[in-house]
């Protein structure tokens, strides 16, 4: 470096000319910033050094302007001393050695101008600190405007406004970059459900795309009913039950449809397969409690998704019937009368046995039996549900028109009439004999019958028929009846 004000050539650590005396001035370079930022912390930290540094140097440069050159120093203020240049550089001067007094006045000078340079370094790195911090800031929000661009919040809101302008291709590219930019489950779902509404409501979607998003959601939300009901709206290979799943309090019957070759489901929750029930025809559920229903289809190999119904049946309790009279003793023929529940049919016995599905069907007023007898009711529904059996004990104390004796002689009457007897003894004029006896009284369509059990046995011995007859008590009328596996009659 060169000295300002003789030109002469300077080595970079002098602190002044050694020709002139004049001091040297340091001016930072204000376009190296950044350069001065990267070593400014070290320099300050080793201000201390410096200084101690510096002021040996300016001792060393003393020693040789006193030795090299006639000084003269003049009395002046510290503080109206500007630099060096107050030294007389007159080559007049006898004197070859500085003075004690004015090596001490350099010295003060020379501190007072390194306390100048430390200020200056100071504000230099102040400045340049400022001036790093603001090229932070600016990155900073840079990255946060340009994070804040590519959020799912910003992908979101800009697909609502597409949708809303009708700019359906621009609003599916931002509900895809949504979907890459949520975080959250909700966020997810949210993105997946606004392009499903997209893609319906262009009404042109591949149904493959909306199948596929369709999934997507079942799997971030796989109890979301809605979403199992969108995927059978467009997966139409999926079985499709004719019911849908829910609760029920009757027997349901159920159809399987899909665009396949072929169905395949089981009842009890487990995976379906070839290997499964083959569907070919509607079939019932009839069990109370819950049933899941999973099906499957076939096309040429290929298996659809497995779909599943689950159904919760409870047919609840059935109104148990009403029987009238009350129970007790009567001395009038009565009838009696059984309501029965709406939706159901009632069965009953009037033996002491309990009434179930193979019973009497109750289909009027039943006369009332002569004697003791318990008669019991029981309702059923459509479904097989049965109320609890209900029962009145009646003891009716009137006499019968005809005693049984006379009811058989009725019917004997009647066999001869016809000429299936030619005596009273039952004989049938070809060897063989028709016997009678006392089956029970019953209470067939509102009248009381004695039932007779007729039995025909050929010349041999042989049994070759038996036979059922109703003689009602009270007017001698004579029916056909049949008996049943339950041991009960009904007239033919």
């Amino acid at each position: 470096m060169k000295c300002i004000r003789c030109g002469a050539e300077c080595s970079e650590n002098q602190a002044f000319c050694l020709k002139c005396g004049s001091p040297m001035h340091v001016v930072p370079d204000f376009n190296l910033i950044e350069a001065e930022l990267a070593d400014s912390v070290g320099k300050f930290m080793d201000s201390d050094e410096e200084a101690e540094k510096d002021e040996s140097v300016i001792e060393e440069d003393v020693d040789i302007y006193g030795k090299t050159k006639n000084i003269n120093i003049k009395e002046k203020s510290e503080d109206n001393l500007e630099d060096l240049d107050d030294l007389d550089d007159s080559e007049d001067s006898d004197d070859d050695d500085i003075s004690e007094e004015d090596l001490e006045y350099i010295k003060r000078v020379r501190e007072r101008k390194l306390r100048e340079e430390k200020e200056k370094k100071k504000k230099i790195l102040i400045i340049s600190l400022i001036a790093a911090a603001a090229v932070i800031v600016i990155l900073i929000l840079a990255l946060v405007i340009n994070g804040n661009a590519n959020s799912y919040e910003s992908h979101y809101e800009s697909a609502i406004e597409y949708i809303e302008n009708k700019n359906y291709d621009k609003a599916e590219k931002e509900l895809l970059a949504a979907i890459d930019a949520a975080k959250s489950v909700d966020e997810k779902i949210q993105a997946r459900e606004a392009l499903y509404n997209l893609y319906v409501s262009e009404g042109n979607v591949d149904n493959s795309k909306i199948v596929a998003i369709v999934k997507e959601l079942i799997d971030l939300n796989p109890n979301e009913d809605k979403y199992k009901e969108w995927l059978l709206k467009y997966a139409k290979d999926i079985p499709r039950a004719s019911v849908s799943s829910g609760s029920y309090d009757d027997v349901i019957t159920i159809e399987l449809s899909a665009e396949a070759d072929d169905i395949y489901y089981t009842l009890d929750g487990s995976k379906p397969n070839k290997n499964s029930t083959h569907y070919t025809a509607a079939f019932k559920i009839e069990t109370e409690g819950k049933t899941v229903l999973k099906a499957i289809s076939y096309t040429d190999g290929n298996a659809s998704e497995i779909v599943e119904y689950t159904y919760e049946i409870s047919f609840g309790s059935v109104e148990a019937p009403v029987i009238s009279p009350e129970g007790g003793s009567y001395s009038e023929n009565t009838e009696i009368t059984v309501t029965v529940p709406e939706g159901c049919k009632v069965y009953y016995s009037y033996d002491g046995s309990t009434p179930d599905e193979n019973s009497l069907l109750y289909e009027g007023p039943v006369a009332m039996l002569r004697g003791n007898n318990v008669f019991s009711a029981v309702a059923i529904s459509h479904n097989g549900t049965k109320s609890k059996v209900v029962s009145n004990v009646y003891n009716l104390s009137v006499e019968a028109n005809y005693t049984y004796n006379q009811a058989e002689g009725v019917l004997i009457n009647k066999l001869l009439a016809e000429g299936q007897i030619t005596d009273a003894s039952g004989s049938d004029g070809n060897g063989g004999n028709y016997s009678f006896s006392y089956a029970k009284t019953e209470s067939l369509s509102a009248a009381e019958y004695y039932i007779i059990n007729v039995i025909h046995k050929d010349a041999n011995g042989n049994t070759s028929g038996t036979f059922y007859y109703g003689v009602d008590t009270s007017n001698g009328n004579i029916v056909s009846v049949t008996k049943q596996n339950n041991g009960s009659y009904t007239i033919d």
